[in-house]
């Protein structure tokens, strides 16, 4: 059997193979299924692994990030000033909110609420210091230098956002200082 680099595949071969596909794939949902010999068709195609993206920063919080649960949670930062369990998550289950001063960290339910683990945070004090140093009070430019250029929304420029681990990361400025920090994993 001959294996070709994809990247080395004529626009023919390239032709040949989603045909052999296509076949293959009508062919299997069949209910009397076409056979095919290895002399009738044979075709491997292999292709270079891509290299991996970065991975985006994570901006844990003492240790605190996407997945950690309640328990951990009040061992890394304490007990919390208040809890409430109001409303309800896009996918289902409702929301379990731990207050500190100037944090507010959302857990979404993991088995019937019985368990739950951090879904976001939003930082409101300077008290709190995120990931690589990030606090409020900050500027821009040395949010930028943390974690590199920001995805910036015309409509709204005094927030700046950042893809991290399993969500969204939003950053509030007023005069070029850090005021409010939100992130939050993609629901569902």
């Amino acid at each position: 059997m001959h294996v070709m680099p994809l990247n080395n595949l004529s626009f023919t071969n390239v032709v040949y193979v989603i045909l052999a596909v296509t076949i293959w794939l009508s062919c299997i949902s069949c209910k009397s299924p076409v056979k095919l010999t290895d002399e009738q068709i044979t075709i491997s195609v292999t292709s270079p692994q891509p290299t991996p993206l970065a991975t985006p920063l994570p901006l844990d919080l003492k240790g605190i990030d996407v997945g950690t649960d309640t328990d951990t949670t009040v061992a890394k930062l304490g007990r919390p000033l208040s809890t409430t369990r109001i409303g309800e998550n896009p996918c289902g289950g409702r929301k379990l909110t731990y207050i500190y001063k100037g944090l507010a960290i959302d857990f979404d339910p993991v088995d019937k609420e019985k368990s739950f683990m951090v879904v976001g945070l939003q930082v409101t004090s300077g008290d709190w210091v995120l990931g690589p140093g990030i606090k409020l009070g900050i500027s821009r430019a040395e949010l930028e230098h943390l974690l590199g250029a920001a995805n910036l929304n015309s409509e709204q420029p005094n927030i700046v956002n950042y893809g991290i681990a399993e969500g969204s990361a939003y950053f509030h400025f007023k005069s070029d200082k850090l005021f409010k920090i939100e992130w939050a994993m993609n629901m569902c």
